[in-house]
């Protein structure tokens, strides 16, 4: 209790004095640094023209009893990035993703590699798809046959591409297209995980509301789905709760205030995005699946930004799958 007292005091005269980071490190080090030699994680040098692995086989979860109360989501996940990618990777590749276009080139252009990730993403892929239909649809008839027939395109594009395509065609089953390049990007199986997570989400959302023919006429339509917000939030109660739906319904009209003036973005969209980042979060077991969302602050015209919404996952969800 007293070291818990101490470290809230500490962590409230560091952010006063805008040292909080310095704070983290020194607060922490003893503790993590003992979390991170376990982990087998060391500085040695990678080969990162040719790197993909499992990296969740090297590492345990966190201790999280030294984080002040009050500051555990931040906290958490800072050192989570630091320990688990940085420390690995680089600075440059601090979500154990690549960032650096001409590296990302490299991959691509490795064959070997290439072959190593693509099999691995169509391999879960449909691992996922298999396991997650009965969770996503919950008895709905339309929406389980739907789900199970997802199919997923690994295109050849310069371009970093991850994206559920449907039609307005309620029978249509829809597809997840991933470009090389998108996948080159990613150092572990677990960002893999996490793209496919999210399509799959994506997936869910559409293959649920197509149980409604004038609904999901409503929300793929094309002419409204920016101007109409409420069709993003379809199956939003029915499928996270009524709990998280408010949460993050508040969580984004707040950001939605702040940027209606400058114009340009589709608030329908960044429903249909939340919903597949929230999803299948629960599925995200370890913290090499978190590394990415975290750290994705800043909103876009389709996307508000993961982490922004974070907050609205149940804590204890969280420590479940981040602490031990």
């Amino acid at each position: 209790m007293m070291i818990k007292i101490l470290a809230s005091l500490l962590w409230m005269n560091f952010v006063l004095a805008g040292n909080h980071v310095d704070l983290v490190t020194k607060l922490f080090k003893d503790s993590f640094e003992v979390d991170r030699l376990q982990c087998g994680i060391t500085n040695g040098e990678i080969d990162l023209t040719s790197h993909f692995s499992q990296d969740s086989q090297e590492i345990k979860k966190f201790n999280c009893d030294m984080i002040p109360d009050g500051q555990n989501q931040d906290v958490l996940f800072w050192y989570m990035r630091k320990n688990l990618c940085t420390s690995k990777y680089g600075q440059n590749n601090s979500t154990c993703t690549v960032l650096d276009q001409s590296l990302i080139e490299k991959r691509r252009n490795n064959l070997d590699l290439m072959k190593r990730i693509q099999r691995y993403t169509e391999n879960q892929f449909r691992i996922y798809r298999d396991e997650l239909a009965l969770k996503c649809c919950q008895g709905k008839s339309s929406c389980l046959p739907r789900f199970q027939k997802t199919s997923l395109e690994l295109v050849n594009d310069e371009k970093a591409i991850a994206e559920y395509q449907s039609s307005q065609l309620v029978n249509d089953p829809g597809r997840i297209v991933i470009s090389n390049t998108k996948l080159a990007a990613n150092l572990n199986e677990e960002n893999v995980d996490r793209l496919l997570l999210h399509e799959l989400g994506h997936a869910c959302q559409f293959a649920r509301i197509a149980e409604d023919e004038k609904r999901y006429s409503s929300f793929t339509d094309p002419e409204k789905n920016c101007s109409n917000e409420e069709t993003g939030l379809y199956e939003f109660r029915e499928f996270l709760g009524e709990k998280m739906t408010f949460c993050l319904q508040k969580k984004i009209t707040i950001m939605k205030h702040k940027l209606e003036s400058t114009g340009g973005f589709c608030f329908h969209r960044w429903y249909r995005e939340t919903f597949a980042d929230m999803a299948f979060r629960d599925q995200m077991k370890t913290p090499l699946h978190w590394t990415f969302d975290t750290n994705r602050k800043s909103s876009s015209k389709n996307h508000p930004g993961t982490a922004n919404l974070l907050e609205c996952y149940e804590s204890e969800k969280i420590k479940q799958q981040l602490c031990n």
